[in-house]
């Protein structure tokens, strides 16, 4: 996802120095007051007159980044020492940066538009290294991010979210949580919808595909449906939404071609309700572990059909 490091000053032993670095967050607004931790090591605060803030604009002015022009972050999250320089050494989709985006996506339920990383050894008084984790893609950003913008407020809320998404997942390991926050990543990080359309798919195979294999559509409609939950109407609503958006999904996979206006009715609902369903098991460490247990989640679903769920 990286695309070009640029290295505002030299140091020689870079494993000695004392790190900072902080993800700069377009496409989301912050509404928290001050900053709050997360979890150890791992912050959000609002941009707004801080020191990170006050580098990247210099950034952009002395040495052109961003063709000069600044993008409007307006959230940034901050990583100590350990997490900086291991990002510094990797920067990819297992990072702790790349994980704690993808969390937020889930817990506002919009897509993060941007991304840059500016790395410090001295607290952000100077900037040692700047680059881009991922850059904005207008097609999908804007597919997905909801008409008011409500969604990608950072509220006092959706900061705890946070800080219990992060801990959930950490406990997860590898299961069908961990995978389903997978691809749920691909889909927003996507720059094309038929393929964001194929990531949905997958969220939803991966936390609600049934044991058999027979009516497998169907199955996955009404399991989403049930493990999202809500009033009968409301389920039926689901119900009817996923099995038409695989009808969508079967056209893709297939070779057919898909109409942009088909694309844009039936993707971005699919995104939410997908950010909604993973929020409610991260949000929910028990309901998490069952879907984990393949013989927990298959006593779920049964009791789905027979009325026990």
């Amino acid at each position: 996802m990286a695309k070009s490091r640029l290295f505002a000053q030299p140091l020689v032993s870079y494993k000695d120095a004392k790190w900072s670095v902080a993800a700069l967050l377009h496409g989301v607004w912050w509404h928290a007051g001050r900053g709050r931790q997360i979890a150890d090591g791992i912050r959000i605060a609002g941009i707004g007159r801080s020191r990170v803030g006050y580098l990247y604009r210099r950034l952009c002015k002395e040495q052109n980044v961003d063709d000069g022009d600044p993008l409007r972050y307006d959230v940034c999250l901050e990583f100590d020492h350990s997490d900086a320089l291991r990002m510094f050494e990797s920067l990819d989709q297992e990072s702790p940066a790349s994980h704690a985006l993808n969390l937020l996506a889930v817990v506002t339920g919009g897509p993060i538009g941007a991304c840059r990383m500016i790395w410090s050894t001295d607290h952000f008084k100077t900037i040692y290294a700047t680059d881009q984790l991922f850059t904005y893609r207008p097609n999908v950003f804007d597919s997905l991010e909801s008409r008011d913008g409500k969604n990608q407020e950072i509220n006092a809320d959706a900061c705890r979210a946070l800080a219990i998404a992060w801990q959930t997942e950490k406990s997860s390991g590898d299961g069908r949580l961990s995978r389903a926050l997978y691809f749920f990543q691909h889909a927003w990080l996507s720059a094309n919808l038929d393929v964001t359309c194929l990531n949905l798919a997958i969220v939803l195979e991966t936390l609600c595909a049934p044991h058999s294999q027979s009516e497998t559509s169907h199955q996955i409609a009404f399991n989403t449906a049930h493990l999202r939950g809500g009033t009968a109407a409301a389920k039926k609503e689901t119900f009817a939404l996923i099995r038409k958006f695989y009808g969508l999904r079967s056209g893709i996979t297939h070779g057919g071609s898909v109409d942009q206006p088909t694309l844009f009715d039936f993707v971005p609902p699919v995104f939410h309700l997908c950010a909604s369903l993973l929020r409610r098991l991260l949000l929910d460490p028990k309901l998490a572990a069952v879907i984990d247990d393949e013989a927990e989640r298959r006593r779920l679903f049964a009791g789905f059909m027979f009325g026990d769920g």
